[in-house]
């Protein structure tokens, strides 16, 4: 957690607290089912929350604007950015149903009234919203296939709405044929060798829905 003002210098003390809450209850709940990896859970402030945060060197949510978190399992990176972000509104989505019960019951337990879990696939959601964020593996063409009805149109001057993905590794497959992707690299903002080939692709919501 002490990383967190090294990159971050714009929350204030009260989300501060809530990101060691969080970190606190997710450490609970991951001794009861198995949300993230529990080895993983030694690096928690580097690998998910900081990682979860990362999106915040390239873009802000605006300010009533809404958010689905496609694949939230144990929250992330939905919960963290409801905290940077309490005037958006967000939508967490998991198919399990134990993930997303304790989801809800974290959601409850760090007072985050801007957050709404939903136990559903996207398949089945019909919420159209500005943004859709996910660190599920899922490839970018499913997930632009399966949620592009999801999204509003583009907000007058805000190039930022549209999907969201954190992804890693050599992305040139995956992303050839989908026009107009935004390859925002985090070795460029974070020194830790986690972040060596993690990357965060944006495709805007012109293109997302063409």
């Amino acid at each position: 957690m002490d990383l967190l003002p090294q990159y971050f210098d714009q929350f204030s003390f009260g989300q501060l607290e809530q990101f060691q809450n969080f970190e606190s209850e997710l450490r609970f709940w991951n001794r009861k089912i198995n949300l993230v990896s529990r080895k993983d859970m030694r690096y928690f402030a580097l690998h998910h929350l900081i990682h979860s945060l990362s999106i915040l060197k390239f873009m802000n949510f605006a300010t009533n604007s809404s958010v689905i978190d496609l694949g939230t399992g144990g929250g992330l990176p939905g919960l963290p950015l409801a905290i940077a972000f309490p005037k958006t509104q967000f939508f967490l989505i998991e198919s399990k149903r134990k993930k997303i019960e304790v989801v809800e019951q974290m959601t409850k337990t760090l007072n985050l009234d801007n957050v709404v879990p939903i136990h559903s696939r996207i398949e089945q959601f019909s919420q159209k919203v500005n943004y859709i964020i996910s660190r599920w593996v899922g490839q970018t063409a499913e997930i632009i296939n399966l949620s592009q009805k999801n999204l509003l149109p583009q907000i007058l001057g805000n190039d930022h709405c549209g999907i969201w993905l954190w992804k890693g590794g050599d992305l040139s497959k995956e992303l050839f044929g989908i026009k107009d992707t935004r390859i925002y690299r985090l070795s460029e903002h974070f020194d830790e060798d986690f972040f060596f080939q993690k990357k965060i692709v944006h495709i805007p919501t012109r293109s997302a829905k063409s």
